[in-house]
């Protein structure tokens, strides 16, 4: 995929550039938020939209990382499972393990690696992967108005957690990894772990500028 001169918003790899962070959040660089804009649904307020990149489409099994401005395959995955939605990060955010925040978008149709979707956010789930917090953002395409009337995770039905849970608490059995799966949070608590990765990212970029003015 051709960038055009420009890197897109990237990871840096999955575990470059620990540091502290709150948990659940991590650090990535371009769009981040925009406004959000109430639905034809009658809601009287604004609801929180914000730019997302896609590392893996629905449907897909190919785990890509975005390596200097180009797409690498980073795994294909060892389980028979595919992703049950799209799968990428949050811009511009740094979460527990020093990457960016993970976020799972519900959508129609599926993207393509490295597309930006606007995503409205309607909850998190909780999750430790190998002993580290791994929270996932959960939300749905702002511009698929097949859900417009998702707001909040009850919106859903029951169905959809519970296939995301069984996803991610078995896509990495084959490695022999272990993945434990915590709670499913609220919108309002989701948007809260977005908002303080976005401060991690922006306390580390102003630590590396320091450090860069005094070298």
């Amino acid at each position: 995929m051709d960038w055009s001169g420009s890197s897109p918003p990237h990871r840096g790899g999955r575990r470059a550039a620990r540091g502290r962070a709150p948990a659940g959040c991590r650090g990535g660089g371009a769009p981040g938020w925009s406004a959000g804009a109430p639905t034809a649904t009658g809601w009287g307020f604004a609801l929180l939209v914000l730019d997302c990149v896609i590392e893996i489409p629905q449907g897909g099994r190919c785990k890509f990382e975005h390596v200097d401005g180009r797409l690498r395959l980073d795994r294909v995955l060892y389980s028979a499972l595919a992703y049950p939605a799209e799968y990428g990060f949050i811009p511009e955010t740094r979460s527990h393990d020093g990457d960016p925040l993970d976020i799972v978008v519900a959508m129609s149709v599926p993207t393509f690696p490295g597309c930006i979707v606007p995503a409205r956010i309607v909850g998190a789930l909780e999750m430790i992967d190998q002993g580290e917090q791994d929270t996932k953002v959960l939300a749905v395409c702002a511009v698929d108005p097949r859900y417009d009337h998702i707001h909040t995770l009850a919106d859903f039905g029951p169905h959809f957690t519970k296939e995301l849970v069984d996803f991610f608490s078995s896509y990495k059995n084959l490695e022999g990894k272990v993945t434990t799966m915590g709670a499913l949070l609220t919108r309002e608590q989701a948007e809260a772990i977005v908002a303080e990765c976005r401060a991690a990212h922006e306390e580390q970029q102003s630590t590396v500028a320091a450090a860069g003015s005094q070298a």
